[in-house]
């Protein structure tokens, strides 16, 4: 409940500056059906709410090529939001067990998941970041990601493909795993691993083929954790199986 506070604190906040004073008008979705957006449901005025106060109902928002929200889309309370094309202006926030994927499309700013949320990214376009809070995880296959890449709070982020951005965080307990190939820390060669309490430069090749080039941060016992993509992980397996075999 504290973090939902937090978040809506902030984006009452944020809106307060970067817009002309004006009362905040609430959209809800709370009946337990599927609903498609495929036209302008919100103007710069409106955020939208999934299953607001509503535990349990399983609300689903699925947004489609077409479809607009002029400022924010929230999830709450074991909610489902789909955004396979359309476009939301601002931010897109996943709370209290809640579930966001995004496959296509484009949101302005922030793409956020708390209090153990799972966000699944595999293409679309964010404009600023991604931040996993409150043993949330999020999962990045593909897309683009305009910034930075953030996990906190005992969170799980899991990067295998897509443009991540030009800076990864993890701080407060969480993990960030990244699956490739060929990695380099600060031009220095690195293997697969735990890396922690530092900072650097993060170079390699991403599971899907596509290049990281990242600035990186890790503070207060979190951790980045370096894994070698399938592939990779098949040919060591069946090295290690062919070498077993001439032993015996």
């Amino acid at each position: 409940m504290r973090t939902r506070m937090v978040y809506l604190i902030l984006i009452v906040l944020c809106f307060a500056i970067c817009e002309v004073e004006a009362a905040i008008v609430y959209i809800d979705f709370f009946d337990g059906q599927v609903h498609e957006i495929n036209s302008t449901i919100s103007n710069s005025f409106e955020i939208v709410r999934v299953d607001y106060g509503y535990a349990g109902v399983g609300t689903t928002l699925n947004i489609v090529p077409g479809g607009k929200i002029g400022l924010d889309c929230l999830a709450f309370e074991n909610s489902e939001v789909n955004l396979l094309g359309g476009e939301i202006a601002r931010n897109l926030v996943a709370f209290d067990n809640s579930r966001i994927t995004v496959s296509d499309g484009e949101i302005g700013e922030l793409l956020g998941a708390s209090g153990n949320s799972q966000v699944t990214i595999s293409g679309g376009h964010i404009g600023i970041e991604v931040d996993a809070y409150m043993n949330s995880q999020v999962t990045f296959s593909g897309g683009v990601l305009g910034y930075q890449l953030r996990a906190n709070g005992h969170s799980h982020v899991i990067i295998s493909g897509g443009q991540v951005g030009y800076e990864l965080w993890a701080t407060q307990n969480s993990i960030m795993t990244i699956s490739g190939t060929d990695f380099s820390i600060d031009s220095f060669s690195v293997g697969y691993g735990e890396i922690t309490a530092t900072s650097g430069i993060l170079t390699g090749t991403l599971a899907s083929g596509e290049i990281i080039n990242n600035n990186f941060y890790i503070y207060q016992d979190a951790s980045i954790v370096l894994v070698p993509e399938p592939a990779t992980v098949l040919l060591l397996a069946l090295g290690g199986l062919m070498l077993r075999k001439r032993r015996g």
